[in-house]
């Protein structure tokens, strides 16, 4: 079955590492990347003509199937399939201005005929702080790409490089006469591991189907592979015996007692975020980046705590994002108004509403309801001078916050 999308409309990481809740193994992306430092900005080469005020008009078509098996074995598979994935090579500039690279891979799933365009997926933390984007076929040949948008939450990114190429087909999983994912199913990923080895095949089988990982305080919901993959392969495809895409790697477990277990991120997410970023794509307003239409994020990373003497949760800031609400915010804000890295979120007003966390109440459960030109107050305890005997000495804060559009990479 093939789909056609038309659209009209506007449309991370250094090497990922993450403790898994309650587990002793490290939750690691797979980008190949040793001198990055910190968050900063995406690839802005951008050199598309866009008219002022009007989206991109990418009219994308996605080829949809279910899995027929192809004769000739595992070997005929990847003959069919090779060519639609690519390596990836990125320069970076970290928020000190040092130059470094990093490696990756990357699948074409989408082509645009009407604008001689084909579009890869990959993951966001591939591309994160990349100012130049380079994919590489499997033949050698390399293409220059442009950055079309990310979700560094979800860790999905859409490149798009000039010309018509083979696009991998998607399995369809989800929709009528479409085939779940089973477990135990067979399935191979190609790759670019150590940033050297492109076109690397292996093996496995999907060890779960509906694994929670906690990635940096965000929840997804992933495959679970033990398909060796490393560090390169972020971004690479994850496809079952008939060739179809069913899943983009991303990450994997480490440590001393850990051996096979991979993750991908399912496909049907992948192309959901894909098409939110396409369609949403060209608008000046976001520096002609696509975007989720609607999504906002807080921007900080936190530590929760329960204070039990008032059976409340407070959170401890550990990191800002630039790309949150909190950036735009401190970017104008007084000094004495900013938010800070340890200071300390003990509560929300939302409509004159004063909400304290619990267990059942958390920030990000709050903030996941609040929509674009929201406008809440954080109450802050800014850490102002430290005692020996009795600790810190906090300044109580009320910050208000007008709730923004998330684009990444803006």
């Amino acid at each position: 079955m093939r789909k056609n999308l038309f659209y009209l409309l506007l449309i991370l990481i250094t090497t990922l590492t993450i403790s898994l809740v309650a587990c002793s193994p490290s939750f690691v992306g797979l980008d190949l990347n040793s001198d990055r430092l910190s968050s900063s900005s995406s690839n802005n080469n951008n050199d598309t003509n866009y008219l002022e005020g009007t989206p991109a008009d990418y009219q994308v078509s996605i080829n949809t199937v279910t899995p027929t098996i192809i004769e000739g074995g595992l070997p005929e598979v990847v003959q069919e399939v090779r060519d639609t994935v690519v390596s990836l090579s990125c320069i970076t500039i970290d928020g000190d201005g040092n130059e470094g690279n990093s490696s990756g891979s990357g699948v074409f799933f989408a082509t645009d005929e009407s604008n001689n365009s084909s579009f890869i997926l990959t993951c966001c933390h591939v591309i994160d702080q990349a100012t130049e984007i380079v994919a590489i076929l499997i033949d050698g040949t390399e293409l220059d790409c442009e950055f079309i948008g990310g979700d560094d939450e979800k860790d999905i990114a859409v490149l798009k490089t000039s010309g018509i190429f083979s696009t991998a087909d998607v399995r369809n999983l989800l929709d009528e006469g479409g085939a779940p994912l089973k477990l135990a199913e067979s399935v191979f990923a190609i790759g670019n591991p150590l940033g050297t080895l492109g076109g690397s095949v292996t093996q496995g089988i999907i060890s779960g189907t509906e694994r929670i990982i906690n990635m940096d305080g965000v929840s997804m919901n992933l495959l679970q592979i033990d398909v060796a993959v490393n560090p390169g392969n972020s971004g690479g495809p994850l496809f079952d015996y008939s060739g179809a895409l069913v899943g983009i790697v991303n990450a994997k477990s480490v440590g001393t007692d850990v051996e096979g277990i991979g993750y991908a991120i399912k496909i049907d997410d992948a192309i959901d975020i894909a098409e939110s970023l396409l369609s949403t794509a060209g608008n000046p307003d976001y520096e002609y980046k696509g975007y989720i239409e609607g999504k906002v994020r807080l921007g900080v990373t936190v530590q929760g705590a329960l204070n039990n003497e008032e059976n409340k949760y407070f959170y401890s800031i550990v990191a800002l994002n630039v790309y949150g609400s909190v950036a735009q915010y401190n970017a104008t804000a007084a000094i004495d108004k900013k938010i800070f890295i340890n200071d300390i979120i003990t509560g929300i007003i939302i409509s004159e509403e004063t909400i304290y966390f619990t267990d059942i109440n958390t920030l990000g459960d709050i903030v996941k309801s609040l929509e674009v030109g929201d406008v809440i107050k954080l109450l802050i305890k800014h850490p102002t001078n430290y005692n020996f005997i009795t600790g810190w000495a906090y300044e109580e804060r009320e910050i208000e916050i007008t709730m923004v559009q998330y684009v990444y990479g803006l």
